[in-house]
C-alpha cells in the first residue's frame, strides 16, 4: 500500500519531467519484464557458478576440500544472481493524468527516481485482458507488481467514472 508520503514523493520527482501545470492523479510503477523472467535468470546464474563446485565433487577431490568454498561460492553466486536478474528488467512510472498517461523511465534501479520521459499516450483503461497486473500500452506490455495494481484498479476506475457509457 502506498502512502500519501510516498505518493507526494513520487509525484514531486516525476513532475519536472511532465508539461508545465499537468497535474497527476495516479502514479504506478511498472516493470518492462513479467515477474518470472529475473528468477530464471537468477537460477540460470546460480546453476552456473555451483557447476564446478558439482564438478569438482564427482571428479574425485576430497570432500572437506571441496565443501572449504561452499561458503564463499553461496554468497558470490547469490549475489551476482541477483544483480544480473535485476539488470534483465527495466523499471517505469506510469504518471496518469486526467487526459494522457505519461511513461518514465526510471532505470534498472527502482520505482523511485525516474530519469527520462519515455512517451505519452492517450487515457484509456491501462489493465489487460491478459491478466491482472499486464498494462498494454503502445508498442509495450509492461507488467504492475502486485503492490502496485491497486493504484492501476483506481486509475481504471476513475477513468470509467468520468467517461460513463451512454445508453
Amino acid at each position: 500500500m502506498m502512502t500519501r508520503w510516498g505518493r507526494r514523493r513520487l509525484v514531486r520527482r516525476a513532475l519536472p519531467f511532465l508539461p508545465p501545470g499537468t497535474e497527476v492523479r495516479r502514479v504506478i510503477g511498472a516493470q518492462t519484464r513479467g515477474p518470472w523472467r529475473p528468477w530464471l535468470v537468477f537460477m540460470a546464474v546460480f546453476v552456473v557458478l555451483w557447476f564446478p563446485l558439482l564438478w569438482l565433487l564427482v571428479s574425485g577431490w576430497p570432500d572437506a576440500t571441496a565443501r572449504y568454498f561452499e561458503p564463499l561460492l553461496y554468497l558470490v553466486s547469490y549475489e551476482l544472481g541477483w544483480l544480473v536478474s535485476l539488470r534483465v528488467v527495466g523499471f517505469r512510472l506510469l504518471a496518469v493524468a486526467d487526459d494522457t498517461v505519461y511513461i518514465l523511465d526510471c532505470g534498472h534501479n527502482a520505482f523511485l527516481w525516474p530519469k527520462r520521459l519515455v512517451g505519452t499516450t492517450a487515457r484509456a483503461p491501462l489493465e489487460w485482458a491478459i491478466g491482472p497486473g499486464w498494462v498494454d500500452l503502445p508498442g509495450k506490455r509492461l507488467f504492475v507488481p502486485r503492490a502496485w495494481r491497486r493504484q492501476l484498479r483506481w486509475a481504471d476506475w476513475e477513468f470509467y467514472a468520468r467517461n460513463s457509457l451512454t445508453g
